[in-house]
């Protein structure tokens, strides 16, 4: 059976993880990375990880929730990311369509600073603040690991320059399963395939064979080489600092 890896869902709301499991693995979704939006999703999130084989999580403030964190968010997150080695990091980033965009900066700056200290995964949000978020990523840090754009649509001008200074990974959501998004269908066919991952970027995370088989349709190419390969992306990944 083809294998294939969620690298960007969000469980927080799922009554039964175990379950949703369970039938993904019947598809073929043998893992998934479970990303906070919101400071009280971490403590839950991690819990689930410990108790559902093939759950990761990464922890981090949306930038549609930067209002909400407490005083104290940035600490708390630090020791959470300390005391559990294995954690990601995200969901983080910027969104033209939120206001307090000079926050969303700041705390998008901050989290990547706790990224290359400790050295975590990174899971990035960017609807439409590409320039200031390259300028966040340059101010911060000259040295990253794994980025990952999660649903890009960044255009291919935007790809070049992630991949040139940062060996970014791009992630691909059921979004390019509807139509209008030839911005996205141009990354398709030119991202580097080791580059390549995808998501259901929600809580249905049996999805993903389907959008793998899409990449592979707009490539052209053989889907079990691009699953295979997805899959490899994907190992690595998890793999990343990742505790036994």
């Amino acid at each position: 059976m083809r294998k294939y890896i969620d690298i960007h869902c969000h469980l927080q709301d799922v009554i039964n993880v175990q379950e949703l499991m369970s039938d993904a693995l019947q598809r073929g979704v043998v893992g998934c990375v479970c990303n906070a939006t919101r400071q009280q999703d971490w403590t839950g999130l991690i819990e689930i990880a410990r108790q559902v084989k093939g759950v990761y999580c990464a922890l981090g403030i949306h930038p549609w929730y930067v209002c909400d964190a407490s005083g104290d968010w940035l600490s708390r997150l630090y020791d959470m990311l300390v005391q559990n080695p294995n954690l990601m990091l995200g969901e983080i980033g910027l969104d033209k369509h939120k206001p307090d965009i000079d926050l969303q900066v700041r705390c998008l700056s901050a989290q990547l600073d706790l990224a290359v200290r400790l050295d975590r995964c990174v899971h990035i949000h960017c609807v439409g603040e590409w320039t200031r978020l390259l300028q966040t990523l340059r101010n911060v840090s000259c040295k990253y690991p794994p980025l990952i754009f999660h649903s890009f649509n960044g255009g291919s001008a935007i790809m070049q320059t992630l991949l040139h200074d940062y060996d970014a990974y791009f992630s691909y959501s059921p979004v390019i399963l509807k139509g209008g998004y030839n911005k996205t269908k141009e990354t398709i066919s030119t991202a580097p395939l080791d580059k390549m991952l995808v998501e259901s970027d929600g809580a249905d995370i049996t999805t993903v064979p389907t959008v793998a088989k899409q990449l592979a349709d707009v490539r052209g190419q053989d889907a079990n080489l691009i699953i295979e390969q997805i899959y490899e992306n994907s190992q690595r990944i998890i793999s990343y600092g990742q505790t036994a």
